[in-house]
């Protein structure tokens, strides 16, 4: 009788403790994936912007590992892939278009404009490099009345079939979607 209670006691134990590492496995995974908008298939880092704003030290990371980042800013980094940049001004279009569904955003703020600016000049042999920088320079001129042609453009680089782009925001809809989606925790989004 007593062997049967302590092994039930050390099966206690052992249930509770594998219950104990694994849910702070996950949630530490959790976090890691929370923190980032994408950053699997070598994605530009882009902190996720629902967050505070001030600078974060990133961690488990090589792409930015050791780098302070800021909620809502694009990084640069060296290795943009043509799919990261058309991903990455897609997901900015999303606070700008009318669409049914919209999955990935990033805050279309004039420090983002600019950083991806220098990113798609830097890059060679773009093959929609004109594409890029006509809507960037539209955009850091704060011209949005073509977001939507815009996001359908990129939409359809990517081959995309649900959430093609029906209009643009008006500023009071656009309002509301940053503050769902961003919160206060990213400034100059409205600077236009």
């Amino acid at each position: 009788m007593k062997s049967k209670l302590i092994w039930t006691g050390i099966l206690v134990v052992l249930f509770v403790g594998v219950g104990v590492v694994a849910y702070y496995s996950t949630n530490s995974l959790l976090h890691e994936v929370d923190e980032t908008v994408g950053n699997q298939d070598n994605e530009p880092v882009v902190v996720d912007s629902s967050g505070p704003s001030q600078s974060d030290q990133m961690e488990g990371s090589s792409a930015n590992s050791g780098k302070t980042v800021k909620h809502g800013v694009i990084q640069q980094k060296a290795d943009w892939t043509e799919a990261n940049i058309i991903q990455t001004l897609h997901k900015m279009t999303h606070q700008k278009v009318v669409a049914s569904e919209k999955w990935g955003a990033v805050p279309m703020t004039l420090e983002n404009i600019q950083t991806m600016m220098t990113v798609v000049q830097k890059r060679s042999g773009l093959d929609h490099y004109s594409l890029y920088m006509d809507m960037l320079t539209m955009w850091k001129k704060g011209h949005f009345s073509k977001a939507d042609e815009q996001h359908n453009a990129l939409w359809s680089l990517e081959d995309g079939t649900i959430g093609k782009a029906t209009g643009v925001l008006s500023k009071k809809e656009e309002k509301a979607y940053i503050n769902r989606v961003f919160g206060d925790g990213v400034k100059g989004t409205l600077k236009w």
